[in-house]
């Protein structure tokens, strides 16, 4: 692994409940762009990959403690969805 970083996009949608990301990717935005939900994170692109589980909940909706919460997107038409993943 290096001593670089990047910030990488990755699209999802409300039936992803994965992604393939570099080990010891962080978080850092949940947002809206263009119509597309889009989770960024800062990587190491030298890092194996990973699989990274995560879940789009609804307000009021609840979940496991093991789940770690990352963000909240509102959409255009009203709904609000939160962003968590497992933690490992």
């Amino acid at each position: 692994m290096s001593d670089r970083r990047a910030i990488w996009k990755f699209p999802i949608d409300l039936m992803t409940d994965s992604i393939e990301v570099p080990a010891d990717c962080r978080v850092v935005e949940f947002a809206l762009q263009d119509g597309q939900l889009c989770v960024w994170a800062i990587v190491d692109p030298s890092a194996p990959r990973v699989t990274r589980r995560l879940r789009i909940i609804g307000t009021g909706h609840e979940f496991e403690d093991r789940w770690r919460y990352h963000g909240t997107v509102h959409m255009p038409n009203g709904l609000v969805w939160h962003l968590l993943s497992e933690a490992v």
